[in-house]
């Protein structure tokens, strides 16, 4: 097998097909590994990374590729991480094949290779994908210093073989109660918005980043839609997977009147939960609550896996999910003092946020 770097995205040379069909039988397998939310996201954020583009080819076919990136902070430290892993809510390696070599390779020629770089720190990896052991098992048989990071809650409803408790927790009357009120002020309705209306989507889509940033200054805090690029990137995963039934952009209506969003993805059997928002004259209403149970029961009509809430452990999802899995962050340095320095960093941190959140409680 050969190994080769690209660092400009028009000299990939990977075709959507065969990209996503490396990604279908790779062991993590959700829309963020797509080729369509891989360019989307290099088309909206792309000018401010440099583009460490790793493939690894059998003969003259792709059998995998590490889609790197770096960027230079204000002490002008090098990171080398997963392109798009700020807005992925899960990143991994995409490989065909023997895992262990492919790893292996890939830590080996990065080391050896020219690329400028102080740490690599590897985030939102699922714990059930073997990169994981893949990296440490390498890293220690090359002596290179890698820690593991304090792990991340991916809370998830299970729906298949869990159907009827699944449909339990969509009807018990705490959540029911909150539609009974709605439905008593008006009429309310649940739409799946068409992706390929121009016009419906420049209009819902302006009318959801009005949402989310009016939501969040009543919070006293800056939406992710105070930067233009974040617009642009919303508006390129549109257009990018506009032929695909992926993308699942929802509203619910209150006499006409689009009360609350829901912009997320159908992939692989999995109903992802990404990004909400509602119109805050309704707050004291729960939109957001009406328009979640909604989805969940169209998930489970049709049949769906799970419906996966992604990154964070916010006190709503424990009403919704019967499961919580983990990403695993990993960080590797070039010298164990730097590496030993990031150990107290992330203790130091990790007994500050449970400081903090006795306070709130």
């Amino acid at each position: 097998m050969k190994v080769s770097m690209v660092t400009d995205i028009s000299k990939i040379n990977i075709s959507q097909k065969i990209w996503n069909e490396l990604v279908a039988q790779n062991q993590t397998n959700t829309v963020f590994q797509t080729y369509e939310w891989f360019h989307s996201w290099w088309e909206a954020f792309g000018d401010e990374y440099q583009l460490y583009f790793i493939i690894v080819k059998d003969d003259d076919n792709v059998v995998g590729f590490a889609p790197l990136m770096s960027h230079c902070d204000r002490s002008r430290i090098k990171t080398l991480r997963f392109s798009s892993d700020k807005n992925a809510d899960y990143c991994d390696f995409i490989i065909k094949g023997n895992k262990v070599e492919f790893i292996d390779m890939i830590i080996e020629w990065i080391f050896n290779s020219s690329i400028e770089f102080n740490n690599i720190n590897l985030i939102n990896i699922p714990e059930n994908s073997t990169t994981i052991s893949c990296l440490k098992t390498s890293c220690l048989s090359k002596k290179i210093p890698l820690i593991l990071k304090q792990p991340t809650p991916t809370p998830t409803l299970l729906i298949k073989n869990h159907e009827a408790e699944s449909s339990k927790i969509i009807n018990k009357y705490s959540i029911r109660r909150h539609f009974n009120k709605l439905n008593k002020t008006g009429a309310v309705k649940f739409k799946t918005i068409d992706i390929k209306n121009a016009d419906s989507i420049q209009k819902n889509l302006d009318h959801f980043f009005e949402q989310h940033i009016s939501r969040y200054s009543l919070k006293k805090d800056l939406s992710l839609f105070e930067d233009s690029k974040n617009k642009i990137f919303y508006f390129r995963l549109i257009k990018n997977m506009v032929n695909t039934d992926w993308l699942l952009f929802s509203k619910l209506e209150l006499n006409g009147d689009a009360i609350a969003y829901h912009f997320g993805f159908d992939y692989n059997g999995t109903i992802i939960w990404y990004k909400p928002s509602f119109d805050i004259k309704h707050k004291n209403d729960s939109p957001g609550c009406v328009l979640l149970s909604h989805l969940i029961n169209s998930a489970i009509g049709n049949k769906k896996n799970e419906f996966d809430f992604t990154i964070g452990k916010e006190p709503f999802k424990k009403r919704f999910t019967n499961h919580t899995r983990h990403n695993i962050n990993i960080w590797i340095d070039r010298t164990k003092l730097n590496c030993y320095h990031q150990t107290i960093k992330n203790f130091v941190i990790s007994y500050l946020k449970k400081i903090l959140n006795i306070f709130k409680s």
